[in-house]
């Protein structure tokens, strides 16, 4: 089993798992490090690993998971303004937090995830990553569902024009867009993609395997 450690990102130990059992990539040549995130030093293959969310879901998500059937006492009275902030509601039962809304409501485009991305492509450019001759991303994607066709061109034309706008030098390659069931592998110089499914089975060993590694999210 992939040996996870806590302070680990367990997008990261995700983005490792797809990639050998989907895209039968060997395990053994692939390290978990930083800048970038998977390292594949034989082949000279940096991967990057992001996880693209909108922030207050996130905040939001987080704030249920925790306090979920806690007494409303108890939960910090800022913690949860913050929560009611950012949109959230809640009701409560015998002193109990038992239900909640997170309270978002996301634009059906994929904006964000090329912001996210465009980013990444800075950093790229301004020597953030230790030197290998090829680069990709991984991207975990949590602001669109599902990824349409339309959406996965949007992302590569977009990604393209900006590297050429910034007259950038490197470049990911190759983008996954891992969608949660299905991942798409977006060949950047082609300007084509294919498209892989991950099974609800798969979806539940990697969840399981994260979980005991001691990399749950």
């Amino acid at each position: 089993m992939l040996n996870i450690t806590e302070d680990k990102n367990y997008h990261e130990g995700r983005a490792i798992m797809v990639l050998c059992r989907v895209l039968n990539f060997e395990e053994a040549r692939l390290k978990h490090a930083d800048k970038p995130d998977i390292q594949n030093e034989i082949d000279s293959v940096g991967i990057e690993v992001v996880y693209d969310c909108y922030e207050d879901e996130q905040a939001n998500t987080s704030f249920v998971d925790k306090y979920y059937k806690t007494p409303i006492a108890d939960i910090p009275p800022k913690t949860l303004k913050k929560f009611i902030d950012r949109g959230g509601t809640y009701t409560v039962e015998n002193g109990l937090m038992i239900s909640s809304r997170i309270g978002w409501s996301t634009p059906n485009n994929p904006e964000h995830l090329i912001d996210t991305i465009k980013k990444k492509v800075d950093l790229l450019n301004k020597g953030q990553y230790k030197f290998f001759t090829t680069y990709r991303l991984y991207v975990r994607v949590d602001t669109v569902s599902p990824i349409f066709p339309s959406y996965v061109d949007w992302v590569i034309n977009d990604i393209k024009k900006y590297s050429e706008s910034q007259n950038y030098k490197l470049s990911f390659d190759t983008i996954y867009l891992d969608g949660w069931y299905e991942l798409l592998v977006c060949d950047m110089q082609k300007k084509t993609y294919e498209k892989y499914p991950i099974t609800r089975e798969l979806q539940n060993e990697i969840h399981a395997e994260l979980k005991n590694a001691g990399a749950d999210k």
